[in-house]
């Protein structure tokens, strides 16, 4: 069975109700976009974050990795030259994203590093501290994976994005909408079953047409199984999409 992906909602839904994330052949799969929503790292109405992970690779992780490992309380965030950063570049929307940690966030889920989280997380109010900790520890315990964003999720994002931008309204906070489109693009990439019970996935899943489509359960299954993997495309200059958006690494930690 493929990799089962769930967007934020439902992730939050299964917190808040205590229930096990499971199903009985595949991994369920997020993107570090759904992990830093359901995890409270986007700042509201701000290019930055509320608190960056370190990415556990290069020089910088290496000279500082007993600071990071240990849970060291500290009253300010890490820096955000610590992680990765991506520029997301939306020309048709006159519109420049930095995404942080994508990568960071993957590999501290995925390792379940709950020390590193711990230090990253000790600067924030006491509740915000404690719930973000918890859900941390929901995603470990549930065995969830994490998958940092990717070229072909990035660049069929934007051609997604372009087209959602002649026929839709961003949503108020246009992070919001880029934050979907990011989630759907990467199960589609992915060549995944995303499960959604969000109304505007269900609808950007016109504009990236699902090889099957069907509702169970109060949810919506966007089924791209039978994609292949968008990764695993022949590299013939364009990556198998049409006008190429812009876009690239700002910085990888080396």
């Amino acid at each position: 069975m493929a990799n089962l992906h769930v967007d934020t909602q439902l992730l939050a839904y299964a917190y808040n109700a205590d229930i096990s994330c499971t199903q009985q052949s595949g991994d369920i799969v997020i993107s570090s976009v759904a992990a830093k929503e359901f995890l409270l790292a986007y700042k509201v109405n701000s290019a930055q974050d509320l608190y960056y992970l370190p990415a556990q690779i290069g020089l910088n992780w290496r000279l500082s990795a007993n600071a990071f490992s240990f849970g060291i309380m500290r009253d300010h965030p890490f820096s955000k030259h610590y992680t990765d950063q991506r520029i997301i570049d939306i020309q048709t929307a006159n519109v420049c994203y930095i995404e942080y940690g994508s990568l960071a966030f993957s590999m501290a889920i995925n390792n379940k590093s709950i020390d590193l989280f711990r230090s990253a997380t000790s600067h924030l109010p006491k509740h915000t501290r404690r719930l973000v900790k918890s859900k941390f520890e929901f995603l470990c315990d549930n065995k969830i994976e994490c998958k940092a964003l990717n070229d072909p999720t990035v660049e069929l994002a934007i051609n997604i994005m372009r087209d959602f931008l002649k026929h839709y309204q961003p949503k108020k906070n246009f992070r919001n909408t880029l934050n979907d489109i990011l989630i759907l693009s990467a199960a589609a990439a992915d060549g995944a079953l995303l499960q959604t019970n969000d109304t505007l996935l269900d609808e950007l899943s016109n504009l990236h047409t699902p090889h099957h489509k069907f509702s169970s359960a109060n949810s919506i299954f966007l089924d791209y199984t039978n994609s292949e993997p968008a990764n695993q495309k022949e590299n013939n200059g364009s990556k198998g999409y049409v006008n190429k958006p812009t876009f690239i690494y700002k910085r990888d930690i080396s």
